[in-house]
């Protein structure tokens, strides 16, 4: 019984550390993509910039520095910009470096002079990512972005830099700081390589020294986590932290950056959570132990005790019914906790235990609220117990949404659970039974497909252009329009939707309808994406021209759904093509005339010679 003990224990500690190794390769993978999402958005920011409008826009701030009007439509719009991206502080250099307009009147300074970057944003068009640095003005860390900004109708000659600031505690640091699921001593460190040392450019839980001043020379550290992964190194490793803490980690670089995340948990969080299941087993095989030694006096007694025989038997019978009980309730998935009339605890099977802390035997005789504490995940505030509410109306009642229960250790989990009483043949209540279980990854699955849909909806709000979805009708009814719907056609989306005030085949050109459905119609035949160029009146009733790609989205039965596709302004190419057109036919016309009158000219001397010949 021993041996069988001790093979299931070490089953369940390397089934945990498997568990622990593939959380830290999850979460670190997971990291990695928001850092690369983060720091592409960023530059995406920037590129939207370089545009004729906003370059002419640059160009009239600094040709006229004494223009309040135009030096105040410029800083508004910078601080429109930093506010709605959340960056720290922004400023305009012209080509001699002179800072010329600020959103802050804080003094700063930069990790290398302006000047180093002329090559790579004005002859590369590169925008510049900069490295982590220590502002000694500001007495913080900070990450600039540098961008060119260019006189596109001059040629696209260079008119001076914007320079952006981030703070990384807006959003980098909180990123690294927190853990998908409540973990002790689970750390996220980001560091790099410099000068023969791996430099942390976040803060280490329990060092004293700050980011970028925590520095490990890598020759006199080599087994380190932090030296392992900055010396190229991918993958599990074991060894002991800069705080000389046995960890498990795993590390990998972060693509198109000098930096290297490192994902680590301490080796006795993790030996801490076997605890609960060595005292299980050893729990058990004295049970099984106990039952032997019962089994073997019971024989005997059997024996010397005839008279018992059906006493015993009876009571066997009892104590086989009770045993089956306990263990069902006890191997359930589910924790369950039972209580007497009074509250107090009774009984708590071995995954209630796990998820509250506590053992069964300690457990017992306490009050339920001392051992099942829960709180609103949002508001971090106690809420109504399911007990109370059970004891006073002697029903059924279930939890709230984001509801955490808080385990003894401090450890939380999100939990889903329903409580029910317990009745006497009278009706009477008697107790509680408390069923409830860890929906922990499932909510964080939820938070992430949430985070999933706003990028998707902040994607969408960039485009330049409408994003649509409509049904195939002769009235092209929209049932889904982006944002831009407003700057195209001037009517909000809701206007123009389903249920609005207008339909979107009524701000089509009447010439241009029927091209319109005959490029939708041959599409279906095709299935094929259809595009087209067609003239629109918007709201001002202004005549526009858009071109629209779409294309037709089927069922597996080959049954049309609905039209999806994007719609964009491209008014100006077709002034600029009609513009043309026009010059080419006036010019074809005056050549016409002029030769024309050459060959009359001609006819004429032809008359007059003739004439002085008779």
């Amino acid at each position: 019984i021993s041996l069988l003990g001790y093979y299931v224990f070490q089953k369940f500690r390397n089934e945990i550390f498997i568990k622990a190794e593939e959380e830290l390769v999850s979460v670190t993978e997971m990291k990695i993509q928001e850092i690369g999402h983060w720091r592409k958005e960023r530059i995406r920011n920037l590129i939207n910039i370089q545009n004729e409008v906003f370059g002419s826009r640059i160009k009239r701030t600094l040709e006229n520095p004494d223009d309040p009007v135009i030096q105040k439509e410029m800083l508004d719009w910078l601080i429109r910009f930093e506010d709605i991206y959340g960056y720290d502080r922004i400023c305009l250099h012209d080509l001699k470096g002179v800072e010329r307009m600020r959103t802050s009147e804080s003094e700063v300074e930069m990790p290398h002079p302006l000047e180093s970057y002329y090559e790579r944003i004005f002859e590369k068009g590169e925008i510049v990512f900069e490295d982590f640095y220590y502002d000694k003005i500001q007495d913080k860390i900070y990450l600039p972005l540098l961008a060119g900004m260019f006189d596109y109708k001059n040629n696209k000659s260079p008119l001076g830099t914007i320079v952006v600031r981030i703070d990384p505690e807006e959003y980098l640091y909180p990123l690294l700081n927190s853990w998908p699921i409540p973990r002790k001593t689970a750390e996220l460190h980001l560091a790099r390589k410099e000068d023969g040392f791996a430099v942390f450019l976040n803060h280490v839980k329990g060092s004293r020294k700050t980011a970028l001043k925590n520095r490990i020379n890598i020759n006199e550290n080599k087994d380190m986590p932090v030296s392992r992964a900055v010396s190229g190194f991918s993958g599990i490793y074991q060894n002991k932290d800069i705080n000389g803490n046995e960890v498990i980690s795993f590390s990998q670089p972060v693509p198109d950056t000098p930096w290297f995340l490192i994902a680590k948990i301490q080796k006795e969080e993790i030996n801490s959570s076997l605890t609960g299941i060595g005292y299980t087993i050893s729990g058990i095989i004295l049970l099984l132990m106990a039952l032997l030694a019962t089994g073997i006096t019971y024989i005997i007694k059997f024996q010397k005790y005839n008279y018992y025989k059906q006493i015993a038997k009876k009571s066997a019978e009892l104590a086989a019914s009770e045993e089956n009980l306990r263990i069902t309730l006890a191997s359930i998935g589910d924790g369950v906790i039972a209580t007497d009339e009074y509250g107090k605890v009774a009984f708590l099977n071995k995954t209630a235990g796990i998820l509250t802390g506590w053992k069964a035997e300690e457990a017992k005789g306490k009050d339920i609220t001392q051992v099942f504490r829960i709180i609103n995940a949002i508001t971090r505030k106690e809420v109504l117990n399911p007990v109370d509410v059970v004891m006073r109306d002697g029903r059924i009642v279930g939890l709230a949404n984001h509801t955490v229960l808080i385990s003894r250790s401090g450890k939380e989990f999100q939990i889903a659970d329903s409580a029910a009483p317990i009745l006497d043949g009278q009706g009477m209540i008697k107790g509680m039974i408390l069923v409830f279980s860890d929906v922990t990854e499932k909510y964080a699955s939820e938070e992430k497909i949430a985070e999933n849909e706003r990028f998707l909806n902040s994607l969408i709000s960039n485009l330049k252009g409408i994003v649509y979805r409509r049904i195939n009708d002769n009235d092209r009814t929209l049932v889904y329009m982006s944002k831009a719907c407003k700057e195209l056609t001037g009517y909000y989306p809701e206007d123009i939707t389903s249920n609005g005030k207008i339909k979107y085949k009524d701000i089509i050109h009447e010439d241009d309808r029927e091209m319109v459905k005959k490029a939708v119609d041959e599409s279906l035949i095709s299935k094929e994406h259809y595009v087209m160029e067609y003239r629109i009146f918007d709201a001002e009733k202004n005549e526009k021209w858009v071109l629209e790609k779409g294309k037709g989205v089927f069922d597996d039965n080959g049954n049309l759904r609905f039209f999806e596709g994007f719609i964009t302004d491209i008014t100006l190419i077709k002034t600029a093509e009609i513009r043309l057109r026009e010059k080419s036919e006036e010019l074809e016309r005056s050549n016409s005339l002029m030769i024309g009158r050459e060959v009359r000219m001609v006819e004429l001397k032809k008359e007059v010679n003739s004439l002085l010949r008779e």
